[in-house]
């Protein structure tokens, strides 16, 4: 199923406004058409190309067997971000990121803490192989949620 990405849906969707100019990181610039009213103004060709770039890849990954996890924190994509990964059962996050979640713990990967706390703890009705709890678990026993190293996701937490 291919998904068509027209400049007139960006428009609307108003993909094209940025953050305020004062608050701009350089590396911004060669994606940025102007200034308006002192918020950037993206370029929607460079948009589209990198959006449609961004959904190869997931496609990829997805045929790859790899897992998605949708991250959307701020108020306007909250509630798509609840809705697409509820309908797709996907992971996601669409409250408060805890920082370091997947960089921390000196270099170490996810899976491979995973796999130290299994061998030594025992699983501790830990799911194997999943990193991300579903929301509803978490609430029912935020202790075993929080001795796996799962964030709370989902619609609340």
């Amino acid at each position: 199923m291919a998904v068509k990405i027209s400049l007139k849906q960006l428009l609307e969707a108003g993909a094209h406004f940025g953050h305020q100019a004062k608050r701009w990181n350089p590396k911004m610039a060669p994606y940025l058409y102007g200034t308006q009213e002192g918020v950037h103004v993206f370029d929607l060709l460079k948009t589209k190309s990198a959006l449609e770039e961004a959904l190869e890849a997931i496609k990829t990954a997805v045929a790859e067997g790899k897992v998605i996890l949708l991250l959307g924190s701020k108020k306007q994509a909250r509630e798509k971000i609840i809705e697409i990964g509820t309908e797709t059962a996907v992971p996601y996050v669409s409250e408060r990121w805890l920082g370091g979640t997947l960089t921390k713990n000196g270099g170490r990967g996810i899976q491979q803490i995973y796999q130290e706390r299994k061998t030594s703890h025992g699983t501790r009705n830990c799911q194997t192989g999943k990193i991300f709890r579903r929301d509803d678990n978490s609430r029912e026993n935020p202790r075993r949620s929080f001795y796996c190293r799962y964030p709370q996701r989902g619609g609340g937490g």
